[in-house]
């Protein structure tokens, strides 16, 4: 799975990057994205999608991981409504850990997932590697 975060995706518009990968980004992050196609009046790739569409992606689990994100880290603010889009993907990270380790259960060999995060933004790479070792990290944004 391989995730874009509001940086990834700006890049991705401002540059008329063509994508040859499936990427996704989450229900927070397809807001702000709509955003950013009417600014630049440009269209995302239809190759980026959501996150929540996912076979390894639970709701029941996102909302529980969205919650104990939200209560974990600061740098939002409801206010001007910033911030959320590094939370939902830090949701997003815990809910796929959970779903692979919820279908490895009772298996010899269980789905494996690799998560990649497009991101160059230093306190969402702080966060994500606080939050899971599992989760390779894409500083630096080279989108093929």
């Amino acid at each position: 799975m391989k995730v874009l975060d509001t940086n990834a995706v700006n890049f991705i518009l401002k540059y008329r990057l063509s994508l040859k990968d499936d990427y996704c980004v989450t229900d927070d992050i397809k807001e702000e994205i709509e955003i950013a196609e009417t600014v630049l009046g440009r269209k995302l790739s239809s190759r980026v999608g959501l996150a929540s569409n996912s076979e390894f992606f639970d709701m029941a689990h996102y909302v529980a991981n969205y919650k104990d994100m939200l209560n974990k880290h600061g740098g939002r603010s409801f206010y001007n409504m910033t911030g959320f889009g590094d939370i939902s993907i830090l949701a997003l990270l815990k809910t796929v850990e959970a779903v692979l380790k919820d279908k490895t259960k009772g298996r010899l060999f269980g789905p494996s997932e690799e998560i990649e995060i497009f991101t160059d933004d230093k306190p969402l790479i702080k966060k994500i590697t606080k939050e899971s070792n599992k989760t390779k990290i894409s500083k630096n944004i080279d989108i093929k």
